[in-house]
């Protein structure tokens, strides 16, 4: 008795379903952040100003869990605090957001640097006090052993004296690679399903 061509069907997408979910797997991207403003000297807390008027950013180590193929996981990456007793033009200053990943396995293991552009003139007696800190938010791409995972930092629109240590958020998201052997058998699958058809119509 020949099986019914929907059963043969039903077969293949629970082949494909299992191929396209047997590397579906959840890895943990574990870091540390430094920073430095206008290319200077990096550390854990660089800041940018005077004795007075001072944006200080303070670095940390971060570790989220990620789930390949599914949308991007919210990390904090380090914190923001601006200080204003006197005046100071931001404008035209960049910082520049170090991270060097640990894990997962195979990720690159140098810093990597991403770049915002500073904003805002803070004038103390005109009660101007906010800054905003723009990011380039475009992910970047890591390899690491089993796929790809996507990095990138979110803006600080608004940052003023008020609101001391704000987070300075990330976007974390990862991609897998296909396993060969899972592929092997999804192939081999609609292989089959092919020579089933073709026998089918010449019968």
């Amino acid at each position: 008795m020949k099986p019914p061509i929907k059963l043969i069907l039903s077969a293949v997408m629970v082949m494909a379903f299992t191929a396209m979910t047997a590397y579906a797997d959840v890895i943990t991207v574990t870091g540390s952040t430094q920073g430095n403003f206008d290319g200077g000297p990096t550390s854990i807390h660089p800041t940018i100003g005077n004795l007075l008027t001072a944006l200080e950013f303070q670095g940390q180590g971060f570790s989220t869990p990620v789930t390949t193929g599914l949308p991007p996981v919210q990390v904090t990456v380090g914190s923001f605090d601006l200080r204003t007793l006197r005046n100071f033009d931001f404008n035209g200053h960049t910082f520049n957001l170090v991270v060097n990943f640990t894990a997962p396995p195979g990720a690159p293991g140098g810093p990597q640097t991403f770049t915002a552009t500073l904003s805002g003139i803070i004038t103390v007696l005109n009660g101007s006090e906010a800054i905003a800190i723009d990011f380039d938010n475009i992910p970047q791409a890591f390899g690491y052993t089993g796929g790809i995972f996507n990095f990138s930092v979110n803006d600080i629109p608004t940052l003023n004296e008020q609101s001391a240590f704000v987070d300075l958020t990330a976007n974390v998201s990862a991609t897998a690679t296909p396993e060969p052997l899972s592929m092997l058998l999804l192939g081999s699958g609609l292989a089959g399903l092919g020579v089933k058809l073709r026998k089918r119509r010449s019968s």
